[in-house]
């Protein structure tokens, strides 16, 4: 047990040494000019593809505006090329008018409307008014008021 902590106390000596800090950490010129350059780069390739992709998009906008522009052109030509047709149809066929009858007027659901008749006396459907009596001695449907006359 002895000898294996004397090789682990070894081991950790020689790996402690290995890791000293004799070097200059200070970058030379060319690294520093190194850096710079792949920074631009990269800048530059971002921008570049950026601008690739407004530049691409706006292809496919004006794409789909000549695109969009040529149907309506062939629509237009086509409704002008059908108006035209009716026309010269319209021209070679006779016009034939309906006669519609004039239907009665309901409310609701189809049941007729009331009123409107021309006896005042009447009501509904052709039933008599109540009270509308002419002889000041009857009353309701003709019947004779009670208690006299007067």
């Amino acid at each position: 047990m002895r000898k294996y902590a004397i090789l682990f106390a070894a081991g950790a000596l020689v790996s402690l040494s290995a890791c000293s800090d004799n070097s200059n950490n200070t970058p030379t010129q060319a690294q520093i000019d190194s850096a710079a350059n792949a920074a631009a780069a990269a800048r530059e390739a971002q921008m570049k593809a950026t601008n690739d992709s407004l530049i691409n998009a706006m292809a496919v906008m004006k794409a789909d505006s000549a695109a969009k522009a040529d149907s309506l052109a062939k629509v237009a030509a086509f409704e002008a090329g059908k108006a035209a047709a009716n026309a010269k149809h319209a021209k070679s066929t006779k016009t034939k008018t309906k006669v519609v009858a004039k239907k009665p007027e309901t409310v609701g659901n189809g049941k007729p409307k009331m009123g409107g008749h021309s006896d005042a006396n009447t009501v509904g459907n052709g039933k008599p008014k109540m009270g509308g009596a002419q002889n000041p001695n009857t009353v309701g449907n003709g019947k004779p008021r009670m208690g006299g006359g007067n």
